[in-house]
């Protein structure tokens, strides 16, 4: 939480933590630019009237680093008006408080802000977990496909993002003979092709 009032952050941080939640305070615009790199917040409620280095300042340098792009920040600012509002949300902010801040308000925005938040990270984990299935699950399907005597022609694709579904080929030169070997793993995604693999390294 940024506010270069501190009476404001002593009633903050006695709120946020009475409702379970961590709370680091700063005191300036300078401070938490300088603090956000190293102790990257889940959520920052930002004050936007500070001497020296604003909210507006903040915001607008959050935003241009991707290591802090993605931190969602709530306004808190005396400046209410729907101007001043528009603007707070055009610099990127996810959510705007006039003060003197209503305490069940705040809290309400804090919990939806973050449960927001955390839905769309782990979406991106869900999103690079599948992908990197995909990506072991292609290299388990046959790479080599010529055999003597055989003309092979094959497709491949999952109904689903990722599956549990996996074919190879064999031959075995001595006897002439060829085998097709076919695996289905019950389910979707991760777990499914994991098993796959293992299945498939067998």
């Amino acid at each position: 939480m940024v506010d270069d009032n501190a009476t404001n952050l002593e009633v903050m941080r006695e709120l946020l933590r009475g409702a379970g939640y961590p709370v680091v305070t700063c005191a300036g615009g300078r401070e938490a630019l300088a603090r956000l790199r190293d102790q990257p917040p889940d959520l920052l409620l930002l004050d936007l009237m500070m001497p020296e280095v604003s909210g507006e300042d903040v915001l607008s340098a959050m935003r241009r680093d991707a290591s802090l792009a993605g931190i969602p920040v709530i306004l808190l600012t005396a400046r209410a008006s729907q101007e001043d509002r528009l603007m707070g949300l055009r610099l990127g902010a996810d959510d705007y408080l006039a003060k003197p801040v209503d305490s069940g308000e705040l809290l309400l925005r804090v919990k939806n802000t973050l449960a927001r938040s955390n839905l769309a990270r782990e979406k991106v984990q869900r999103d690079q977990n599948l992908e990197a299935a995909r990506a072991v699950q292609q290299a388990l399907l046959p790479a080599h496909r010529n055999f003597p005597g055989f003309v092979l022609e094959d497709y491949y694709q999952a109904a689903e993002q990722t599956g549990g579904d996996w074919f190879g080929y064999a031959y075995d030169e001595k006897r002439s003979r060829f085998y097709v070997a076919i695996g289905d793993v019950t389910g979707h995604g991760v777990p499914a092709a994991l098993v796959t693999g293992a299945a498939a390294g067998a």
